[in-house]
């Protein structure tokens, strides 16, 4: 299954999801994404530069939770919930996920830690893949 599929059976899973997205935070890049709405490239640009603001400083704002050390971060906004999670073996690898308030937070971080985990260690295909 490609990089793609996969990030869209994580957002069709969790119903309080509305994008995921796989990113590479050494270029600042949104590689692929789900959404289940139409989402401009402007928006995808936002959320990977605010998730790369989260693991630079993750204090940058007092909503920000660290969940798993310095690799998972929760950003509580206007706009909804911003669960932002870093690869620990390839640590510019990153999911950036929007969710609504009624996320069930502990089944969604399960699945995405088990998602980004395959994605990372798919490293050398990761750019054919997605």
């Amino acid at each position: 299954m490609k990089i793609a599929e996969k990030i869209e059976a994580l957002s069709d899973a969790h119903d309080a999801c509305r994008m995921v997205a796989f990113a590479d935070l050494s270029s600042q890049m949104v590689l692929c994404s789900a959404t289940k709405e139409k989402v401009g490239q402007e928006k995808l640009d936002a959320l990977c530069k605010k998730t790369v603001n989260v693991f630079s400083d993750p204090f940058e704002t007092l909503s920000t939770s660290i969940i798993g050390g310095l690799n998972e971060a929760i950003v509580a906004g206007p706009d909804g919930v911003l669960i932002c999670l870093r690869s620990e073996t390839v640590p510019d690898d990153a999911l950036c996920c929007m969710c609504d308030d009624t996320m069930d937070l502990d089944a969604f971080l399960a699945d995405s830690r088990t998602l980004l985990a395959e994605i990372s260690e798919d490293e050398p295909s990761k750019a054919t893949s997605a």
